[in-house]
Parts: structure tokens; sequence; C-alpha cells
């Protein structure tokens, strides 16, 4: 067996990335097919060595064995750890606990990372995430003490708490209390020694934001440390939306650069080969500690140490040995990890490029030797980079396919051509920026480089974002296993023509790749303005995302603090960075609703609503208000409508191309109010369950928007509607999303 590491890392990580889509209980039937296949595999090994034959490679014995010890860690992970956490779910329960982290700002809140001493005075210990509206100023290692509820990340829905319990950190917690201060915080007498890197790290970040403010230090924050928390929502779109938002996870692209650029530089400073390579992988170790000793930048760091340890011992590591003992480290110390996208993207990227970069490169070099000498250098150059993205593609895209819901962008391979580099750069002069930013002779020309570097950054992420290309979207369902098997024929066809296979079978599994392509991507191209209706899930109230091309617009933004990160989900997930229209139907529960965040963070170019505030009076959108006649509504050709708001009854009824929709944005509706001719509607979205005046109209289809503590109740009120009525309800299973035909007919599918 050549690569055992190989062998045995790949054969716990896959199993693993597997059963994350499958409920818990499928580690058990698992564990018995992986035993059954090393137990029959032993067997024919000891057959063939009992009739004198060579009993072949242990290649399968060993890798069904690694499989069944990847299982048999994640069933006691999740008996040990998992499901004693979630026994500690309930409501006005008093909870002590340690801060383990520093807080992280997102959508108006401070979210802290703790661990639980004891809750209602009993000794326990799990990991929580604490939501406070204000900050608690608390350090890591103080003590915490507050009344508050401890409740399952993701709620209902099944993929968001696949997602959290892939994360490490499956519990969410915010406090009872509604003081300024509602969370009381007992300063550490003593602190560890770790702490120092929690204390080394507010300095880097404070280093940054003072030498470059503004947009080019929270660039270099995210980039560096992974950080990206002060990024604007705007740039933060940009990059995802170019398909370069890997440069915020620190991983590959990081490790290496910044370890072996340590590695040259006390080689530069003549210190000894092997107490470089030493200190080079003490570095390594302190970058993962810095940054959190998250999985992706374990992996990439694991394989750097592997690096430097060749180095030091004058051998040469194998890159896909190096990985596959990172992934059973990594599987080993959390099974449950092997659902974490971002470790999935650094493995499918590293694992594209050893595989498939050598032999592109052997095929460059031989399709380029008959050109001249410096033509030859500057095309292979050019080649050269480009495969390098080409090859990561290959296996990041299908994953992104299948685990991101907006998909994958075609310029991302052109935006990765021209951003890797300079993200390369611009983290080498950056890392340098910090200690050397502030010398005399130095420090002001490494500072100007830098901050050019990352506005440059900034414009191009911008640039390719606006570019009007299509994106390869999840259709649902066998689209999505459709387009990833696509990438992956492709990447076999790249690896065939490197491996000099005759023409035929390259044509063969390029014409597959094309019919994959054709038959799940196809509707899309041949439907690319279709209209699409997605009512989000924020938890409660109504928000209804209407696109079409680059136009959207938004109809309600739900109730509470929380229905904003909802909403910036979706807008993301879609590559929304601004709308064109919003209609705020009613007025907010409560003084620190989602509107206010809502206002402030999104671009917006017309606002209609039934109540004005100092935010809408500070905006420069267009802004129209509606005391109680109706409004006409016109978003765009195919797409207009009428709003009314009378007392506690608020209403919407749309019109997109030749399909009439209801939007009931009240939980209390008097139907006497609505105009008769709005009864008729196609299909109706209302706010937990229809109105009963409505419960027997023949509507087409029903979408209802639900708490998810509601959702059993509300959902055996739908069930009394006419058999022959499409019927769906966000809470529990993400939004749903309406796409209509211009000929009127649509479907319905549930988007997470």
């Amino acid at each position: 067996m050549a690569r055992p590491f190989a062998v045995v890392g790949f054969a716990m990580l896959f199993p693993l990335a597997v059963l994350f889509f499958l409920p818990e209980v499928a580690v058990i039937p698992a564990l018995a097919l992986f035993a059954l296949g090393l137990l029959g595999s032993l067997f024919l090994r000891l057959r063939r060595k009992l009739s004198g034959r060579a009993p072949g490679s242990s290649a399968v014995p060993v890798a069904c064995g690694a499989a069944l010890l990847a299982c048999l860690l994640l069933w006691i992970q999740l008996t040990r750890q998992y499901y004693p956490a979630l026994a500690c779910v309930g409501d006005d329960l008093q909870i002590r606990a340690t801060v383990t982290d520093t807080a992280e700002h997102r959508y108006g809140r401070y979210y802290y990372q703790i661990r639980t001493q004891s809750v209602n005075g009993v000794s326990t210990e799990v990991k929580l995430r604490l939501s406070t509206r204000v900050p608690i100023y608390a350090e890591p290692y103080d003590t915490v003490a507050y009344t508050g509820r401890i409740f399952r990340l993701g709620g209902e829905d099944p993929e968001s708490v696949r997602l959290s319990r892939a994360q490490g950190v499956w519990l969410g917690s915010d406090s009872s209390n509604f003081g300024e201060d509602p969370v009381e915080v007992f300063p550490a007498a003593k602190r560890p020694p770790t702490a120092l890197l929690f204390r080394l790290r507010e300095i880097i970040q404070s280093t940054l934001t003072r030498r470059f403010p503004g947009e080019p230090g929270a660039l270099l924050r995210g980039m560096l440390l992974g950080d990206t928390g002060i990024l604007s929502r705007q740039a933060a779109n940009d990059f995802r939306s170019a398909g370069a938002s890997h440069i915020f996870s620190v991983s590959g692209l990081h490790v290496s650069l910044l370890g072996y650029a340590a590695f040259q530089l006390f080689l530069f400073l003549r210190v000894p080969r092997r107490l470089s390579s030493i200190l080079g992988g003490g570095f390594v170790v302190w970058y993962m500690a810095l940054t959190g000793f998250s999985p992706s930048c374990v992996r990439a760091g694991l394989m750097m140490l592997l690096v430097l340890a060749g180095e030091c011992f004058a051998l040469q590591a194998d890159s896909l040995n190096s990985m596959g003992l990172a992934a059973a480290a990594l599987m080993t110390a959390s099974p449950l990890s092997a659902g974490q996208l971002g470790l999935e993207l650094s493995f499918g990227a590293a694992i594209g490029i050893v595989v498939f970069l050598p032999r592109l490169q052997t095929v460059i070099r031989r399709r380029t030797r008959c050109l001249k000498a410096r033509p030859r250098r500057i095309l292979r150059s050019l080649l050269g980079a480009g495969s390098v993205s080409v090859c990561a593609l290959s296996l990041v895209v299908p994953i992104s396919l299948l685990r991101l819901p907006g998909g994958t962008s075609l310029i991302t391979p052109i935006s990765n051509l021209v951003l890797v580099p300079l993200a390369e750069l611009t983290l080498l002069l950056g890392g340098l920026a910090i200690p050397f930013g502030g010398l005399p002779l130095v420090g002001k020309p490494l500072t100007l480089c830098v901050d050019a570097l990352s506005r440059a950054m900034l414009w191009l992420a911008k640039f390719f974002a606006a570019l009007p290309l299509p994106q390869l979207r999840d259709a649902g369902g066998w689209t999505a296993g459709g387009l990833a098997l696509c990438f992956l024929v492709l990447a076999a066809a790249l690896f065939l023509l490197a491996a000099g296979k005759p023409p035929r079978t390259r044509v063969v599994a390029l014409a597959c790749a094309g019919i994959l392509a054709l038959g799940c991507w196809g509707p899309d191209l041949l439907r690319p303005n279709d209209t699409r209706l997605r009512l989000l899930d924020t938890g409660g109230g109504v928000a209804v995302l209407l696109t079409k091309g680059r136009q959207t617009a938004l109809l309600g933004c739900g109730n509470g603090p929380l229905a904003f990160s909802a909403i910036d989900r979706d807008l993301a997930a879609l590559h929304i960075t601004r709308l064109d229209f919003l209609l705020l139907p009613t007025r907010p529960l409560t003084p620190d609703g989602s509107r206010r965040d809502l206002l402030r963070e999104i671009p917006i170019a017309q606002i209609l609503t039934v109540q004005t505030d100092e935010v809408l009076a500070r905006m420069d959108a267009q802004t129209v208000l509606v005391e109680s006649a109706a409004a006409q509504l016109s978003f765009w050709p195919g797409a207009t409508g009428t709003f009314r708001c009378t007392g506690y009854t608020a209403g919407c009824f749309l019109e997109l191309d030749n399909l009439r929709v209801l939007v009931l944005f009240s939980g209390v509706t008097d139907m006497d109010l609505l105009p008769e001719a709005w009864h008729s509607a196609d299909i109706l979205i209302c706010l937990a369950r229809p109105p009963d005046a409505l419960a027997a109209q023949p509507f087409r289809a029903v979408l209802a928007a639900s708490a998810p503590e509601l959702a059993p109740a509300n959902w055996a009120a739908l069930e009394r509607l006419p058999p022959q009525t499409m019927k769906a309800m966000t809470g529990g299973g993400g939004s749903l999303e309406l796409r209509i035909r211009p000929n009127g007919t649509f479907t319905v599918r549930r988007v997470s």
C-alpha cells in the first residue's frame, strides 16, 4: 500500500461527509455495513492466502477498518456529547459559564462562545453561543452569570441543525433580563498563559484597524485572522458573488504562504536549515492557535508541518499522504466536523490541485516546448496560474453546488485567476506590515502598498460581482447531483487528457458532461428571466422577496430582532446586494425590530411605508407614506400590485406574469375590509394560517409563514383546505420559493 495515510484519512473523511446529509441514526447501519466490509475483505485475503495465491492489496480492509473506526467515533461523540447537550434545553435557567473566546458582532447582536459551569445549580459542562443586544464586556476566561434560556441552534430546520452540529457548537442561549447589562460578569482572578493569544489577536486587530482604516483594514483582518465581523455587508457580498469568499477562510492559501515565508525569512537571516524548519513549524502552530484552530486551518497547518519536517530531515513529503494524515487527525478529534463547508472546500481544492495540476502542467510543457524561450516562459506562467485555479475549482464547484444555496457564478474561474495572486501578495505584505509598519523608513511605503492592494482587491471584487453572468445554482433534488456530477466528469476528462488516453474516451467524457449541463442547467438558460417569489423563513412575520433577473423587491420584513439575520441570509444566498423596492406594511412590534437593521444595512431605491421614523427620514431612498387608501405598486413590466392597510388588516394583491397572488401580512385579518376580487387569487401567502373566510377557497397553492413552535397547529389548519390545493409552510424547513413562468404556471420548492 503506497499511501497508507491517504487511504486511512480519506476512508474516514468521505463516509462522515456523506453521513452529514443523513439523520443521526444512519450511523448504526453504517457501522454494520463497514463491519461487514472489513470481515468480508479479511475473509477473502485469508482464503487467497490459504489457496497459495497472493493475498492482494491491503487497501480495501484498511479502508473499511478506518471507515468503521470513523463511524464508531461519530457514534461516541453523538452519545457522549451531542445528545447530553440537547438535554439542557429549557427556559428560565440559572446559568453560570466561562467565556472561551472574544465577542463577535453581527446583525446588530453580540455573540460570545461560553462553556457552562452549572445550569440551575447542577454541574454541567456544555458549549453555548450566548447572544445579547448590548455588549457585556467579558473577556476570555471571565465568568458570566445570568437567567436565560438554552435552545437548539437551527430550531426545527434540519439543514440549519446539521450546520450548527458540524460547527461543534450546538446550543444557543440568551438572557431573560432586559436591562442595560442583563449578564453579570466576574473577571477571572488568574488567567492561563493561553490568554496571551487572545490578547495578541486583539493587538493585531487594533493595529490593522489603526493603520488601515475603513474597508482595507476590515479586509486584512478577514484575510489574516478569518475575522469578518467588521467587513461591510456590501464587500462580503461582492467577494461571495465573485466566487472568492474563500480568501476569508484561513486554510491552505494562508498557512502555506505565511509558513513558507517564515521559513525562507529564517534562511535569509542565515539560521541553519534544520533550525529554520523548526522555527517555521513553531510559527505555523502559533498561527493555527491565533486563528482559533479552525478545521480548515488545522488541515493546512498539519500539511505544512509535514513539509517543514521533510525540510528538517531532508525528506520529500507526499502531498496525498499529508492530506490523509490531516484528515485522520481531524476526524479523530471531531467526527462531526466532516460536515463543515469550509473543511470540505479546503480538502476539495487541495485534492484537485494535487491530483490534476502535475498532469495538466505536463500537458502545458509538452504543448509549449516548440515556442521560443521568452514567449514560452510567459505563456507557461500564465497557463500555470490559470491551471491552479481550474484544478482547484474542479472539486470546489460541485461541493459549492451541493452545499451553497446560491451556487457559484460563471465568473469564479476568472475572478480567482485575478484575485488569488493579489490576495497572496496582500497577505504577505499585510503580515509584514503588522510588526514593521511602524518603522521610520520602510513602514510608510509598506503601509501605502498594502492599502493600495487592499483597495484594488475590493474594487475588483465589486467589478466581478457586477458582471451580468448567470449563476450555476442548485435547483433542488437530483438537479444538484447532476450539476455536481457534470463537473466531476469534467475533472475526469482533464485527468484522461493528461494521461494521454485515446481521443475517443475524452470525447465521450466531455459529451456526458455536456449532456448533464444541458439537462440540469438548460432550463435556467432557456428561461433566465422567470419571476421568482420567495417566502422567507423569518421565524415570525411575513417577508416576501420578488426577483426577476437583477431586479428585486421585498414585501415585509418579518417581526422581531432576529428577522433581519434571516432576511440577510437569503439575500446573501441569492447574491442580492441592493433592493429596488421595499414595502413596510405594518408597524413594528418592538422598537428594535428587524426593519431598523434592514434600513441601515441594505441600499434601497424606493420605500413604501405606513409609518415613518427618524431612520427613514435620514435615508436617501424615495419614501412614500401610505395613510389608509390603497397604493398602486409597479415593480417592473409584468409585476404590478395593489397594497391596502386598514386597521389591523394589511394585504397586497400582486399580478405576476398572469398569476394572481394575495399576500396577507397581518395575523388578524378582516377579509370584509379587502376588495371582493382579492378573494379569487390563484395563490395565497399568509401568516400562520389562512383566515376562516378563505378556508374553502380553491386556491392553487397556499404558502404560510410560521414560527417553528406553532408549526404543528398551523399545519393542521392548512390540512383542512381543499385537497387539490398545494400547501407548504416555512417553519421547520427553510424558505419557500415560487418560480413563475410567463404562461402563468409555477413550481414550488423548499430552500434551506
